[in-house]
């Protein structure tokens, strides 16, 4: 009998330990979690290439380049006109034409990056890739308002 009380005494132990576990267990999955809020990280800068003629009158800025697409878009400085052009059949380097037929052409010769920029069958500008990018002409200064 002795024994039989220490077995039921034994189990009981056993059972209450059990039932506190799971009460501290079911306490840490209702509470919440502290989490710390990661930033997203930042976008990659979109990549502009700029293209310039030798005179410097007119320029161009490449960017949104889709290799898979096979799209880009170009801003004719200039005008401000943005271009959403798809790769078109040339016999040499890469010919991106836009719907109005308005084109961009970018051959290479000796290492470096020339480009024609025209419409239908018309070249109207020549020139190369330019490393910086074409700085906007800067405003002639006024002379301040003389104080009264």
């Amino acid at each position: 009998m002795k024994k039989l009380l220490i077995c039921a005494v034994a189990a009981l132990s056993l059972a209450a330990c059990t039932t506190q576990e799971n009460k501290q267990e079911e306490q840490a999955v209702a509470e919440p979690v502290a989490t710390q809020e990661v930033a997203a990280p930042a976008p990659a800068p979109e990549e502009v290439t700029c293209y310039q003629t030798a005179d410097g009158k007119a320029s161009f800025e490449v960017f949104e380049r889709n290799l898979e697409a096979e799209t880009l878009k170009v801003k004719d400085m200039q005008s401000g006109t943005v271009y959403d052009m798809k790769r078109t059949i040339s016999a040499d380097g890469a010919k991106y034409q836009a719907a109005d037929s308005t084109f961009i052409w970018f051959t290479t010769r000796d290492g470096v990056e020339n480009f024609s920029f025209g419409k239908g069958e018309e070249i109207q500008y020549q020139g190369t890739a330019v490393v910086a990018k074409p700085e906007a002409p800067t405003p002639t200064p006024q002379p301040a308002p003389a104080n009264e």
